[in-house]
């Protein structure tokens, strides 16, 4: 995120870069910390622990270099993606309907979403690796996860740009935000606690 103050100005093109070990511990935290509260008196059959633990670091791995390089990696979500319809044919076959669905209006969605952001702002925004992110988590999470899973990124977002300003940062219009953070947070809620409306 390139963010400018009021007391000091930046060099051109500075961004806020996150050190790797930080990123991890901080992001780590905050997954295992949504999956106690979910899993809390909660016995879960071995398979969908299985694919919980998988979703849970194929999110964290591209969260990581979404904060770090500001893009992910293709193949990320590439193997979140195939990871995703693979746990839904083992476990559940008759959902795989919904979670190719959800892949699709997620890669749509998102595109879609990139497309305005940039013909209004100009520049910043979701990236082609966000794209592809919740079109991946459409296959874990199915259309029907989509809506609530945007929801809580853009809550994400939102909080985010407020702690920024309440610490005194001016956020610039063109500001590079690592949105698959959110976005990985947003489908990890999902994935564990169900779509607000189904």
């Amino acid at each position: 995120m390139r963010v400018s103050t009021e007391m000091a100005s930046e060099p051109e093109g500075f961004e806020v870069r996150i050190k790797p070990i930080l990123a991890l511990g901080a992001g780590a935290g905050v997954y295992l910390a949504i999956a106690t509260a979910a899993f809390w008196n909660v016995t879960v059959p071995t398979l969908p622990l299985v694919a919980t633990a998988v979703l849970g670091a194929l999110l964290m791995a591209a969260s990581l270099a979404d904060r770090l390089d500001l893009d992910l990696p293709g193949y990320l979500p590439a193997v979140l993606g195939g990871c995703g319809l693979l746990a839904t044919l083992v476990m559940v076959p008759e959902a795989l309907p919904s979670r190719i669905a959800g892949a699709m209006a997620g890669l749509a969605v998102m595109q879609a979403l990139a497309l305005t952001w940039r013909r209004a702002v100009g520049a910043g925004g979701p990236r082609l690796g966000d794209v592809w992110l919740l079109g991946a988590g459409g296959a874990w999470i199915g259309l029907e996860g989509l809506s609530t899973a945007l929801l809580w990124t853009a809550a994400g977002l939102l909080m985010m740009a407020l702690m920024a300003l309440a610490s005194g940062y001016r956020i610039e219009r063109t500001a590079r935000i690592p949105v698959g953070p959110f976005l990985g947070i947003g489908i990890w809620l999902v994935w564990l606690f169900k779509p607000l409306v189904e």
